[in-house]
Order: C-alpha cells, then sequence, then structure tokens
C-alpha cells in the first residue's frame, strides 16, 4: 500500500485529554478502524447478543466487510490490534479462531465479576466443598442468558481465571483458599518410622520468574494425572496415593516450588516415584508456560521436614554432589548438623537394598552361565554391564549408581 493510499485510511477524531478537561487534541487512526468504533454498538445488537457481545474472527470479519468490501486479511488484523491497543474492542488472537469482544466493560464486570463474586454476593459461582472447583453446569446456571457458555469459558481460560483437566470440572484460582490450614499436614503417629525427603525448583535468577499461570496448570495437571483427587489451596497441593503423601507448595515469593513425600509405611519405592511424577509436571509446564525462565534444583532437608520446622531448608546439588564424592555425608551450616545423602535422596536404604545392590551401591558379582536362563534382578534404580558374557563364560556385573530411581533392568544369560 502507498503512502496515499495510507493516507486515504486515516482521519483525525478529536478526544479529551485525561489529564486536562479543557485541553483537546487529536490524533491519527486508521480510517477503518474510525468505521469500525461507529459500527460496535449496532453490532451488539443485531450481529450477537447483549448480554454475550463476541463475535468470532469469521463472523467479525463478514461485519467489517459490510462496511468496507474491499478489506484485506492483514489490514484488518492490524486494525483490530489498534483497537485492542485502545480498548475499543478486546481481541483474543491465540485461540484456533481469533475471538473479539466488542464491549469490553461487560467482559470485566457481567463475566470477571461474576466469577470473581464472594458467596455473600446474589449472584456468585457455588464451590463444591469450598476448594474453588466449579462445575461447567455451575457456570451454565450462573451464565444462563448465554448462548455459547462454551465461548465464554475459553475467554476465561485465555484470561487465565479458570484451568480445566477434563472439560467439565474447573479450577479457578481466585476462588482457592489462600494459604493451607494447618491441620492438613501435621506430625504422623509414628514420626521415627515415617519417610520423608523431598526437592525444590527455584527461579536461577532474580531476573528468573514464573509465569501467573504456572501452579494452577501444575494443580490442573495434578487433578488429570492423579487417581485421588488432590486438596488444593492457592499457593499449594497435597496429593495421596496408596502409602505415600505429597505436599507441593509455591514460596512466598512465588520463585520456588517446594516438593516434599512422606509414607507412614516407610514405603521409599513409591515415594521416589511420585516425587519423579511431580517433578516431571513441573518441568513440563515450565517448558510451556514459562519457558526461557532458569531453575535450579536443590535438596531438602529431611530432618527439617520430619520436623515440621516452619522455614524450608534445602541442599544445592553442588553439596550433594561433593558428599556423594567423599563420605555421603553433608553438613547444613543454618541447621547445625549433618545427614545422610541418601536419606536426602531416597529417604535412606534398609538392609534388604543394600544387599542386592540399591541405588547408590556399586557391587560386584561373579555370574557363570549353564545350559537354562539365568534371571538377574538387580536392586531398584541398578543398571546392570556385562563383560565377556557368553554361554558357559564368566560374566561379570557391575551395578552402578547415578540412575533413574524408577527403573528396574532385567538380563538374561542363555
Amino acid at each position: 500500500m502507498t503512502a496515499i493510499e495510507q493516507a486515504e485510511r486515516c482521519v483525525y477524531i478529536t478526544s479529551i485529554d485525561t489529564d486536562d478537561t479543557t485541553a483537546l487534541h487529536q490524533r491519527a487512526i486508521p480510517k477503518l478502524c474510525a468505521e469500525i468504533i461507529k459500527c460496535l454498538p449496532k453490532w451488539t445488537k443485531e450481529k450477537c447478543s447483549p448480554k454475550c457481545p463476541v463475535l468470532r474472527w469469521t463472523e467479525y470479519k463478514e461485519a467489517v466487510m459490510e462496511v468496507d468490501p474491499l478489506v484485506e486479511e492483514d489490514f484488518l488484523k492490524a486494525s483490530s490490534r489498534y483497537l485492542n491497543q485502545i480498548v475499543e474492542i478486546l481481541l483474543v488472537s491465540s485461540t484456533d479462531e481469533p475471538i473479539v469482544v466488542l464491549e469490553p466493560n461487560w467482559l470485566c464486570t457481567d463475566v470477571f465479576g461474576k466469577v470473581m463474586a464472594p458467596e455473600n454476593f446474589p449472584i456468585h459461582l457455588r464451590r463444591r466443598e469450598g476448594i474453588g472447583i466449579v462445575t461447567k453446569e455451575d457456570i451454565q446456571k450462573v451464565f444462563k442468558d448465554v448462548a455459547d457458555v462454551d465461548l465464554l469459558i475459553t475467554l476465561l481460560q485465555e484470561f487465565q481465571l479458570c484451568h480445566t483437566f477434563d472439560g467439565q470440572e474447573f479450577i479457578i484460582p481466585g476462588l482457592l483458599t489462600q494459604t493451607m490450614p494447618p491441620e492438613k499436614w501435621q506430625p504422623t503417629a509414628d514420626p521415627a518410622k515415617t519417610v520423608y525427603f523431598g526437592k525444590q525448583v527455584q527461579c536461577a535468577d532474580t531476573t528468573d520468574m514464573f509465569s501467573s499461570g504456572f501452579f494452577p496448570r501444575v494443580q490442573t495437571r495434578l487433578m488429570r494425572q492423579l487417581k485421588n483427587r488432590p486438596l488444593l489451596w492457592r499457593d499449594g497441593a497435597k496429593c495421596f496415593d496408596c502409602n505415600v503423601e505429597s505436599l507441593i507448595k509455591l514460596s512466598p515469593d512465588g520463585r520456588a516450588v517446594n516438593i516434599c513425600v512422606r509414607s507412614e509405611q516407610a514405603d521409599k519405592p513409591s515415594c521416589r516415584q511420585i516425587l519423579q511424577l511431580i517433578e516431571n509436571i513441573l518441568t513440563n509446564e515450565l517448558d510451556e508456560c514459562s519457558p526461557g525462565t532458569k531453575t535450579e534444583e536443590r535438596v531438602l532437608s529431611a530432618r527439617a521436614l520430619r520436623e515440621h520446622r516452619e522455614e524450608v531448608y534445602s541442599y544445592s546439588m553442588d553439596q550433594i554432589d561433593k558428599a556423594k564424592a567423599e563420605h555421603f555425608i553433608v553438613y547444613h551450616d543454618i541447621l547445625g548438623f549433618s545427614e545422610d545423602v541418601d536419606d536426602l535422596l531416597y529417604g535412606g536404604r534398609d538392609d534388604e537394598e543394600d544387599e542386592i545392590g540399591a541405588v547408590g551401591n556399586t557391587t560386584k558379582q561373579m555370574i557363570v552361565g549353564g545350559n537354562r536362563n539365568t534371571i538377574i534382578n538387580p536392586g531398584e534404580g541398578s543398571v546392570v554391564n556385562v563383560y565377556h558374557g557368553a554361554v558357559g563364560a564368566v560374566g561379570q556385573l557391575q551395578l552402578e549408581d547415578h540412575v533413574s530411581e524408577t527403573s528396574s533392568d532385567r538380563l538374561a544369560l542363555e
């Protein structure tokens, strides 16, 4: 488009300066934008319902072409982005098909206001079990005058006001209780027998931060992937799985997530599995909604967790690696005591685990092949390397550490 054509598409409109109501100023806007602004009230009545002044991009484009039949797609998108910037419309372009809200004030007042309204308001979303989870049916009851409730839910999700794990139930972070009630995480009946350990994922630098939707998305994925529904708070979640309880908490500054797992039955393998699952969820959500955020992993103090201290204490991976290379003992300067690395990483090892070469052990065994298949089942997390192994020959097995806790390899010698 030439400069003359661009100039022909622009007009000057007069507006009042908000800083000085007596002073007037002019601003140039695309001519098409001025025409769209004039048509917005009419489109709200004729193209959609005033109770839901929203158009999908196809409908919006058809309406604009009635004003300018020769409008090009790219120019319309650029004009619409400009109208979005001056808040004449709201353009949601991150969906498969862009959505245009013709009255931004309707979305903020009639939608967001009802969603976030407290329970003493005449119109509000009913909280299931008081935990900030609502159903699609609950949303339909509050917005019964809106024909396309799915479109409304899409808008709520795009503005990160709600998150769903099955399309029928929704987590609304703003309705969750702010912090975990103290009675939800108390010492167990037999603290000496209970196994505690955990990890911390924190922002690596002061310039790094989690996105606002990161932790709600973590909670949503927990709801989707765990068999038992977790308890949720705005800054945390408590999960249950077999013999294991896990607590995931966002730090007060929002720059770290602490994961604690425990088992009254000392079920260490299950603790390791649920810890790994939660770590994977955090990693996946960071990649999806906080790309570029650098994080570092730390190991929580198992003794501090067992003692239910209010503050969270942890060790850096450098401290852990150094201890593993020496005597497997790491000292915490603030706490003033030492801990075994195995207790921190795996909840400790039993005598049986020591004998079969569990995680962290290095043992050598001589295996002699025979006529029958011999199955070697190493300890959980071990890797088997066979050197010069053959039928009737002598094989040497090396059980190595630094492997995944959930792996369990079997080797058949024929």
